[in-house]
């Protein structure tokens, strides 16, 4: 299928739940969720081409309100937001799985940004992250409601660089609650030192 340049307040190309998958989601616009608003648990979004989608608020690409969440397989670029989320913005409340994903020429206040609502994992495993247009400081930027925090959040076996920020990843969840593990990961250079 081609959902092209439709406009809606939330999911200019799609809104709700199901499996999406195979799709091109291109130019579409709305507040938040320029290409897909996922409230669906879970809602698988896998092998997708989600391009050029705009949102005035959040994600220009895909905003996930809902438990679990899925993501892999797609690529997803040229998205643009005017917040947080140029790619991707994730209000889970369950077990999140980004994976495989390749992600470039979004542009954001952050790239990818999730908001936590549980005390499940969640992992970002093998995409390539390169090439954004990050408007503030942080490509990754993941944080959490004060009354939960991740057993764990894996980020790990991702190419991620060149996106324009001051730091690539940033773990911002409170204090005691979302332990990070960044492992395996290319940050666009060798050298340790530059690697904060």
């Amino acid at each position: 299928n081609i959902i092209k340049g439709n406009k809606a307040i939330e999911g200019g190309g799609i809104a709700g739940g199901g499996t999406v998958t195979g799709n091109t989601i291109i130019a579409n616009t709305a507040e938040r969720g320029g290409g897909i608003y996922s409230t669906d648990n879970p809602m698988p979004i896998s092998n997708n081409y989600i391009l050029n989608n705009t949102a005035s608020s959040h994600s220009g690409g895909i905003f996930a309100d809902a438990g679990e969440i899925t993501i892999t397989g797609n690529v997803i670029s040229g998205n643009s937001s005017g917040n947080k989320g140029g790619a991707i913005d994730l209000r889970v409340g369950s077990e999140g799985n980004i994976s495989n994903n390749t992600i470039f020429n979004n542009t954001g206040s952050s790239i990818i940004y999730q908001y936590c609502f549980t005390n499940d994992t969640i992992q970002f495993k093998n995409n390539v992250i390169v090439g954004n247009s990050t408007t503030g400081s942080y490509t990754v930027l993941l944080e959490n409601h004060p009354s939960y925090g991740h057993d764990d959040i894996l980020f790990n076996n991702n190419n991620i660089y060149d996106n324009g920020g001051t730091y690539e990843l940033s773990n911002q969840s409170g204090l005691g609650t979302g332990s990070l593990n960044a492992e395996s990961n290319y940050w666009g250079t060798s050298d340790a030192s530059a690697i904060a």
